[in-house]
């Protein structure tokens, strides 16, 4: 599972990676998915479009989940 948080303070956003307990921090796997995943919302602009707004015009932090499936491949 991946969530994201368009944070509207700091016009940041936060990452949270939530892999498969059985899953090795040391798989190339892992650290090529989080460097591509962190270098592509480094990228991207953070906009109004991205926060909650209310009706009084006040903006607030989104969160995006974003699920993510892993497949052992054999052969």
């Amino acid at each position: 599972m991946l969530n994201i948080e368009a944070d509207y303070l700091s016009k940041k956003w936060f990452v949270i990676f939530s892999f498969p307990e059985d899953y090795k921090v040391s798989n190339h796997l892992y650290s090529g998915l989080v460097i591509n995943i962190l270098n592509a919302l480094n990228s991207l602009k953070i906009e109004e479009y991205h926060f909650n707004k209310d009706l009084y015009g006040n903006f607030y932090n989104r969160n995006y989940t974003i699920p993510l499936t892993f497949i052992a491949h054999h052969g």
